[in-house]
């Protein structure tokens, strides 16, 4: 399963757009199936969720994506954004959320421990900015993102 599979599951899993504009998305990128065919005709708001989800649960299974849990799919995901991380080709701490988001969602795995110092660091650091007043995990912006990729290193070593 390449990387492309899994931001595409990712996104479907957060919900992060329209489910037509989903499968607009993956038919785009080559994937192709009769039933994502037809998710991408149904806007979300003119059709019931039930009626949906019958469509992704097809579409799933005629892309042969049906048997992928999300526990190996966010996790993929959590490592790949720490990659861009790492590469600086993405905001480090607009992906620390979604990878602290991934630690609660996936309940906690040991392999991303890491995440709960730095979800620490960048709230005191917001805090810093607002108020003006340091916290105990307060770093200047500079050590926060060193911290990242570094805890970002170290997610990417391990094997899946």
């Amino acid at each position: 399963m390449n990387d492309e599979i899994i931001k595409l599951l990712t996104e479907r899993y957060y919900h992060d757009q329209d489910i037509s504009e989903w499968a607009i998305k993956c038919l785009e990128k080559g994937y192709d199936s009769k039933s994502l065919r037809i998710l991408a005709s149904m806007p979300e708001s003119l059709y019931s969720s039930s009626e949906t989800d019958d469509y992704l649960k097809r579409a799933l299974k005629e892309l042969d994506w049906d048997n992928i849990e999300p526990e190996h799919y966010l996790m993929r995901y959590a490592k790949i954004l720490a990659k861009e991380i790492i590469e600086n080709q993405i905001d480090p701490i607009k992906a620390s959320r979604g990878i602290y988001q991934i630690l609660i969602d996936l309940e906690y795995p040991s392999e991303l421990h890491g995440w709960y110092e730095i979800d620490e660091m960048i709230w005191d650091q917001e805090y810093f900015l607002k108020i003006g007043n340091k916290g105990y995990f307060y770093h200047p912006k500079e050590e926060l993102i060193s911290e990242i990729k570094k805890v970002s290193e170290e997610l990417v070593k391990l094997k899946d």
